[in-house]
């Protein structure tokens, strides 16, 4: 694997974090309870530091995403009932778009309230699918793979605690 650049250091992903919960707090009533969709493997280590953080109102529920070559696969088997509720999907990474497109398709056969989505990057100048992201941490422009703070690259880079571009 080969480090191009650091697009988002360490210190920058916690001030990063810290503001999206600020907002994240700010735009939902303090009564009402919040589902987090959280898009595993990839944004689990992004959702954990945004729920430590949180109040309690915020309920989590894994997606596990899958990419194959031609689409992508979800497995929702532990999503509760959505009818009614608030929904917040989180993903560490907006790239093409297809995975959240495809989550938002999804959760909106399942009747919810409202749904959002919320990003740490928002790599906008990939994007093959309009989707709306309510809450985006960084827009990054760069080319190549987005890798570390739990985003891999072919299984490899997940565990450092900054964001950088590999070079494919």
């Amino acid at each position: 694997m080969k480090v191009r650049n650091v697009v988002v250091n360490k210190k920058q992903i916690e001030i990063i974090v810290d503001i999206l919960v600020s907002k994240i707090d700010q735009y939902y009533d303090r009564e009402q309870t919040v589902i987090i969709i959280v898009v595993e493997p990839r944004a689990k280590r992004f959702s954990s530091d945004l729920l430590k953080k949180l109040p309690e109102k915020f309920g989590v529920c894994p997606v596990v995403s899958k990419k194959t070559i031609s689409d992508v696969e979800l497995d929702m088997h532990n999503v509760p009932s959505l009818t009614g509720r608030n929904v917040l999907v989180v993903d560490a990474i907006c790239e093409s778009g297809k995975t959240i497109s495809k989550i938002l398709k999804e959760l909106d056969n399942r009747s919810p309230s409202m749904v959002d989505v919320c990003v740490l990057i928002d790599k906008y100048k990939s994007r093959t699918e309009a989707v709306p992201l309510r809450f985006v941490g960084a827009r990054v422009d760069e080319d190549g793979d987005l890798v570390g703070y739990g985003v891999d690259s072919n299984g490899e880079g997940r565990d450092f605690p900054f964001i950088f571009v590999v070079d494919n």
